[in-house]
């Protein structure tokens, strides 16, 4: 209620200089949301807001002191229009009294006050506003766009309630689609992890293919320890049999 109702903003802003209460990071999201709004709805918050601003600029207790200088200079050359112009004093802060708007009357011509619209430009938005919500009337009969409807109903803040009265569809048809939104961002992000080597069983696939790579080598060498171990055995045998001949050729000989 605070961030946009304006008549709070102001009673808010004129309470916490009151009681001298300064929050840094609580008045800076004060400034910025003025900032934010289209348009200021009358003279009398302009003027509370210029002047509220500008305490929390120059006032050397504040910890905004000589903070606000581009905050400023966005809300006077957003908000200070011509009308405000002729009725308010930015230097003084000040609105200005009837009698000086008598007297600056001349300053004032009927001209710089008349707003033209661009008729051709409003014409164009209120097209696509139409093209907009008879393109979400027909996603009701395409799956795919449907989704792609309800993900950004949903990242928009929509309630339950308000996509079911704004598409006109069922409760169920809303949950089925939430249901294979939240498949879609499961399956991307189990695809991100897959590509950045992060996926928990593909690490402990890793390493356990490493692990038998390493039990294959072992294995390897030990068959290649004992082939060692038999050719030499066959060798002590060969051996034995030569020196058998030996043998049989002496006692041959005797």
């Amino acid at each position: 209620q605070v961030l946009y109702n304006q008549r709070v903003m102001v009673n808010l802003f004129k309470e916490l200089h009151k009681l001298k209460y300064y929050d840094e990071e609580l008045m800076f999201k004060l400034v910025t949301s003025v900032n934010t709004k289209n348009r200021i709805q009358n003279l009398h918050f302009f003027s509370d807001f210029h002047n509220s601003f500008c305490e929390l600029h120059e006032n050397p207790k504040s910890p905004l002191f000589n903070k606000l200088s581009k905050e400023l200079e966005h809300f006077q050359s957003k908000f200070y229009s011509k009308d405000y112009r002729w009725r308010y004093d930015w230097e003084n802060k000040r609105i200005r009294t009837h009698k000086e708007l008598i007297e600056r009357r001349e300053d004032a011509k009927w001209e710089s006050f008349l707003v033209i619209k661009d008729y051709e430009a409003q014409n164009e938005r209120e097209r696509l506003r139409i093209d907009q919500e008879q393109q979400l009337k027909n996603s009701v009969y395409n799956e795919e766009l449907f989704i792609k409807v309800i993900k950004k109903m949903m990242d928009e803040g929509k309630s339950m309630i308000e996509i079911m009265v704004y598409l006109d569809v069922t409760e169920t048809a809303i949950l089925d689609a939430q249901a294979i939104i939240s498949k879609n961002e499961q399956i991307n992000r189990l695809e991100e992890l897959r590509k950045n080597n992060k996926l928990p069983f593909q690490q402990a696939q890793e390493s356990n293919e490493d692990k038998g790579e390493e039990t294959e080598h072992k294995a390897d060498a030990k068959d290649k320890k004992k082939d060692a171990g038999k050719n030499k055995d066959a060798g002590k045998d060969k051996g034995k049999d030569k020196d058998a001949g030996k043998d049989k050729g002496k006692d041959a000989g005797k």
